[in-house]
C-alpha cells in the first residue's frame, strides 16, 4: 500500500494526505494548474518535496533512485532523449539491469507489450524518427517493462502523467486494457487524465484537485458529480445515462 502524509511542494502542492492500496486505479482530475503533474512528479521523486510517502513498510525518501526505479515506474508527459537509439535498444535500456531478458517470461512480455501496442514493425526504427503518437506508445511500454511483476517481484506501483496524450482512439483504449491488466496483476496505478468519461468507467478512486489542493477524494461515482465538475472546472456540464452508463457531456 501506498500511505502519503502531508505530501507539498512549495505554493504548487499544498498539504494532502491519502492512501492507495494495491490492485488500486486511481485518477487524478482537474483542470489545468490545478497539481496534478506535480502529485505525480513528487510521488516518482523527479522533484523535491514535503512529508512522506510509505511503500508498504519502506520510506520511499530513505530509497536510492536506483532502489525506487525496482518498486515503480513513471511516465512523465513529455520527453524524448537526446540519443537516437532503435526502438527496442530503448525498451531494453528500460528494464532493470538484474532482469535476465534472454528468459522466456521477458521474451513473452516483451513480444505481448509491444504487439499489443502495434510495435513489432517499428522495433529497429530510431525513436527520432517516430511520430508523435509512436514514440508514446513506445514510453508507455517502456514504462510496463521496467515494473512488469511477472519477472519484477519488487514492483508495487505505475505512475502514469496523461498517457493518453497524442494517442488514437483505438491506442487510448488499449491503453486502459493494460492499465486494468497491471492492476490485476496487483499493482497500484496512478493516472493524471483529462478525460473525465474514462474516469467515470475505468478508476476504482479518484482526486479531484483544484489550485494546488485536493478537493475531493474518494470513488469515482461519489466523486465524479455533475456539481463537482461544475464547481472545479467552472463550466456547465451535464452527466447523462446512456445504455447504462454515466456519460458527462460538455457545452
Amino acid at each position: 500500500m501506498i500511505t502519503v502524509k502531508d505530501l507539498a511542494v512549495e505554493s504548487r502542492l499544498l498539504p494532502c494526505s491519502f492512501s492507495v492500496h494495491k490492485g488500486e486505479v486511481v485518477h487524478l482530475v482537474g483542470p489545468n494548474g490545478s497539481g496534478k503533474s506535480t502529485l505525480i512528479s513528487a510521488l516518482a521523486s523527479d522533484i523535491a518535496y514535503q512529508g512522506s510517502i510509505q511503500i508498504d513498510t519502506r520510506i520511499l525518501s530513505s530509497d536510492s533512485l536506483q532502489q525506487q526505479s525496482e518498486l515503480r515506474s513513471y511516465l512523465p508527459q513529455s520527453g524524448r532523449p537526446a540519443f537516437n537509439v532503435p526502438v527496442f535498444k530503448y525498451l531494453q535500456v528500460s528494464v532493470p539491469k538484474w532482469v535476465e531478458q534472454g528468459s522466456e517470461v521477458f521474451r513473452a512480455t516483451f513480444e505481448r507489450l509491444t504487439t499489443h501496442f502495434d510495435l513489432q514493425d517499428k522495433l529497429r526504427k530510431p525513436i527520432g524518427q517516430l511520430s508523435g503518437g509512436e514514440w508514446q506508445r513506445v514510453r508507455i511500454v517502456a514504462t510496463c517493462l521496467q515494473v512488469w511483476p511477472e519477472y519484477n517481484p519488487h514492483a508495487k506501483f505505475v505512475l502514469f502523467d496523461e498517457p493518453s496524450a497524442a494517442l488514437d482512439i483505438s491506442f487510448d483504449g488499449k491503453l486502459h486494457q493494460l492499465i486494468t491488466q497491471l492492476a490485476q496483476m496487483g499493482l497500484a496505478v496512478i493516472v493524471a487524465n483529462h478525460d473525465l468519461n474514462r474516469s467515470l468507467r475505468h478508476a476504482d478512486r479518484v482526486m479531484l484537485m483544484s489550485h494546488g489542493v485536493l478537493k475531493y477524494w474518494g470513488a469515482a461515482g461519489e466523486i465524479l458529480t455533475q456539481e463537482r465538475i461544475a464547481e472545479v472546472y467552472k463550466t456547465p456540464v451535464k452527466l447523462h445515462e446512456i445504455d447504462g452508463q454515466a456519460l458527462f457531456v460538455f457545452e
